[in-house]
Formats: C-alpha cells, structure tokens, sequence
C-alpha cells in the first residue's frame, strides 16, 4: 500500500534527478549531443559547493548561485574548445562522436576528482535546519526548501524558453537548425549556450545532492545512469516527459525498496527501460512530442 510517506520521498528523490535529467534532454533535444559526462557536472557541483559553504562560509543561496555560474562557464568553454572543432568535421558521424568524446572527458573528471580530492565523501551536515510536518510526515527543511527550488529552477526553464527571445532561438534551433539560421540565429551560439544551461542545471542538482548525501568523485557514474534511464523512458530530447519520468523513476525506486530489497531499487528501472524500448522504443511521451517541451 502506498502511503504519504512514500509520496514525500518520491517527490524528494524525483527532485535530485529532474534537474540531469531535463539537462540531458535539453542538451540531446536541441544540439543531439548523447552526453555521458552530466553526472559529473553535478560531480563537481558538489565539491564546489562544499568548498564555498565549508570553507568560505557563504550563505547556501549564494552558495548555489555562484556554483551555478561556474558549471555554465565551464559548460560553455568545453563547447567551444572540444565540441565545436568536433562538429565541424564529424558529419553524419556527430552523434557518436559526442558519445564517445564526453565519456572520454568523463573520465578525466572522475579520475582528476579522485587525484585530487581522494576517495573521500564530502558532506554538510544541515543547510536549514529544522523540520515540518507534510501528511503527517516529518520532513526536514533542507529536502523541503530543495524539493521547491528544483521545481523553481524547472519552471524557470520553461519560461526561459517559452517566452524570451535567446529561449525562443534555442528551441527554433532544435526543431530546424538551417530554417534558424537563415533567420539570423547564431547556432554555433545557441549550441554553446545550450550545453552551458545544461551543465549549469546539472551543477545545481549537484549542489542538492552534496546537501542531502555526499558527493564524491565516481558519484557522476550514477548520476548520469539514471538521467538516461529517465530520458530513455521518456523519450530523447523530451524534457517535459523527463520531468514526469524522473519523478516516476524515483516512486519505483522507492515502492521497489519497500517490498523487495533495497538493491532491486537499481534493477526495476532497468528492466522497466528495456520493456519499453521494446515495445515503445521512442518512449512513454515519444510520439507525442513536437518540440523539447511539447511533441
């Protein structure tokens, strides 16, 4: 039977994952770029937060902000150093290629974590303190005040897109790179912007996760397993159906922990995947999907 307090957690857990996974569908819906690196953005999000609010002090807001713009910074400056060299010359062969180059590029983060840092698990012990009661269900301020911010950060994204002119650029892009061009969209922008807003997000999701739990350096591993497990149920380049997914994901996970063991948490998703690549293999929200937010 399901109970308030599976719902709380659901909505808890689906909170860490809806920021990587909504990256990872942006990033694959607007430049078809198949990262297996966002994990470790949120990797580093972590450390970089840890180390402002530790050893900086700063307040967790801010904390959250600059970390934020770093990971954007450093989303941007990859584009521009490593995928656009690579897009100019990969043709028909980008998509792999990408695969290929971000696993590449995830390993040096994971490797250059574990050098520097050590196989350490680094973690606050509260950002807020306290606790409220939600459907006579004690949750800690902490889960509550993140659980609103990812939903914050994702309408955010959402009016971003909808509604400004650079958001209307990026999905114009999506849905026809060359009919954006001839209309004065910069695409070689518009793809450097995109992979900065989707490291940016996923730094962010590292932040919440360092906050709730640890980060550490092969944390991005997991991470970024369960954002494709939630795009590929959702369907590629769908971020409204990787919202819904990652929460879906997370009650799985949760009901899967409550009546089996908790090591099937980890073997449902899976399975659930490869049933539905089976018999829906564009995905849950596939064949409806015009555009990264609606199809």
């Amino acid at each position: 039977m399901i109970t308030p307090m599976d719902i709380v957690l659901t909505l808890i857990r689906g909170s860490l994952y809806v920021l990587v996974s909504a990256s990872l569908a942006l990033l694959f819906g607007i430049i078809s770029v198949a990262s297996f690196m966002h994990g470790d953005f949120a990797m580093l999000g972590g450390y970089v937060s840890f180390f402002l609010l530790v050893s900086l002090g700063l307040d967790p807001i801010l904390a959250l902000v600059i970390t934020g713009v770093l990971m954007f910074f450093l989303g941007c400056t990859i584009e521009k150093a490593l995928l656009l060299p690579l897009r100019k010359t990969s043709g028909k062969l980008w998509m792999f290629n990408t695969f290929v180059l971000t696993l590449g590029i995830s390993q040096v983060f994971q490797n250059g974590a574990l050098a520097v840092f050590g196989p350490i698990f680094y973690g606050v012990r509260s950002l807020w303190a306290g606790e409220v009661s939600i459907f006579g269900v004690s949750i800690s301020i902490d889960r509550l005040i993140i659980l609103v911010l990812s939903i914050t950060i994702i309408a955010g994204l959402w009016a971003f897109l909808k509604y400004t002119r650079i958001g209307r650029a990026i999905l114009a892009t999506g849905m026809n790179e060359e009919a954006a061009s001839i209309y004065g969209v910069n695409v070689n922008n518009i793809y450097t912007l995109t992979f900065g807003i989707s490291a940016l997000l996923s730094g962010i999701a590292g932040v919440f996760y360092m906050a709730l739990f640890t980060t550490y350096p092969l944390m991005g591993v997991s991470y970024n397993l369960k954002a494709w497990i939630v795009v590929l149920i959702a369907g590629l380049g769908n971020i409204k159906g990787a919202i819904y997914c990652s929460f879906l994901l997370a009650f799985i996970e949760i009901v899967a922990t409550k009546t089996l063991a908790a090591g099937w948490q980890n073997v449902l998703p899976v399975i659930f995947v490869i049933l539905v690549l089976l018999f829906k293999p564009t995905g849950i929200f596939g064949t409806e999907v015009k555009g990264i937010w609606e199809r």
